[in-house]
């Protein structure tokens, strides 16, 4: 992308942009992170706007643009040039935060962070769909990058104590917490992940949700009823199952096997997993049945 499309991006300092794209930017699909992060890059002293709190809606013509809509779809014929004016505005709702922790999560620097949990913290959320925007942002990059899970799981506990508790959309409902919306997005990743239509596609996804599971549990975020239910499920729910699922049951028991040993209700699904495991019939590679004689 060269370096003049953004020039007003990097030096108008009000709340609307225009921006003109070339022929060379057609194929861009993720234009509102990059542009997150020319204005993060970019930021005054004074943080006057950061992605942190940062609202961007993008106008061509008189259309409200649409996260699916692609520049090369809105082009116009024979021109070299698409033109699109850029507003920025206080984040609203989910859409916006869960832009804004996607964005600051694909910078993630383990080293720093401190750095990403204090941003992430300071997103103002006043309904629990928000806190479930940052809580799914937060699974989809665990998952997507497959690096530093225990990393990923410090942030979640740290941000576990940060946000506060909100009021539940109805009377009678329990007050909704950030570590409730952490396992409803897991779970629904977990499903989503086994349910897959090519589920080999999946497997990098579902190994690396497995690690970020079992440090999840070690940090007291998710409880051991949640952790025996995603194992029944990988090596319960059918009599051979997938080898693909048995790695990841053993990445769970690997990573969490000594908290595990430490829980009343944690020992007994550590050796009642472990028996199952080496009751599986032959078959499995030698990488499966080494990660099994290892628990």
């Amino acid at each position: 992308m060269k370096d003049e499309c953004w020039t007003r991006v990097r030096t108008m300092d009000g709340q609307k942009f225009s921006i003109r794209f070339d022929s060379c930017d057609r194929k861009i699909t993720d234009l509102k992170l990059q542009l997150l992060g020319i204005i993060d890059e970019n930021r005054t002293t004074n943080d006057a706007v950061r992605p942190a709190v940062v609202g961007l809606r993008l106008v061509h013509g008189v259309k409200l643009l649409c996260d699916s809509d692609l520049l090369v779809e809105l082009w116009p014929p024979g021109s070299k040039f698409l033109d699109v004016d850029m507003i920025v505005q206080k984040a609203v709702g989910k859409d916006d935060i869960s832009l804004a922790a996607s964005y600051l999560l694909s910078t993630l620097d383990c080293t720093r962070l401190y750095s990403t949990t204090e941003r992430l913290a300071r997103i103002e959320m006043t309904t629990p769909l928000e806190q479930k925007a940052v809580a799914d942002a937060i699974v989809k990059s665990a998952c997507a990058r497959g690096l530093h899970p225990e990393a990923y799981a410090d942030l979640t506990c740290a941000l576990q104590r940060r946000y506060k508790e909100l009021p539940p959309e109805r009377d009678g409902q329990r007050l909704h917490n950030f570590r409730h919306m952490c396992v409803s997005s897991l779970q629904e990743k977990f499903v989503m992940c086994l349910n897959a239509e090519k589920p080999d596609s999946s497997n990098g996804d579902l190994l690396s949700l497995a690690r970020f599971c079992g440090h999840l549990f070690n940090k007291q975020i998710l409880c051991c009823k949640v952790v025996a239910q995603i194992l029944k499920a990988l090596i319960w729910k059918n009599e051979n199952p997938a080898e693909y699922l048995v790695l990841c049951a053993c990445e769970i028991l690997e990573v969490s096997k000594s908290t595990l040993r430490e829980s009343v209700h944690g020992n007994p699904l550590l050796m009642n997993c472990i028996r199952r495991l080496k009751s599986l019939p032959n078959g499995y590679s030698d990488e499966i049945c080494e990660c099994i004689a290892v628990l």
